[in-house]
């Protein structure tokens, strides 16, 4: 099983050591980076995911005709806007 990128009991043993040279802050900055990536990365990619799906059902919709694109626009600008205003209240609990 994979350690926990935040460890769970925060003491003076879990945290770095003192710098005292370059090669500490590179050790320390590529950690830190790799940690941070590791949770940014699958966010950053469903992000990308959804955006080239939203894009790709405008482009198929644009060319079924005027009547369609204008429904999957207001669709696709207004539910995504109901569930982000309904989820995000939601998640602060």
């Amino acid at each position: 099983m994979e350690t926990p990128l935040v460890p769970q009991k925060l003491s003076a043993e879990a945290d770095y050591l003192s710098v005292k040279e370059l090669k500490d802050v590179k050790f320390v900055f590529w950690t830190e980076t790799v940690k941070i990536w590791r949770i940014a990365f699958p966010m950053a990619l469903s992000s990308l995911f959804n955006l080239l799906t939203l894009l790709s059902t405008s482009v198929y919709a644009g060319h079924l005709g005027d009547l369609e694109l204008s429904s999957i626009s207001v669709y696709l600008s207004s539910v995504p806007s109901i569930f982000i205003c309904w989820l995000v209240p939601l998640s602060l609990c």
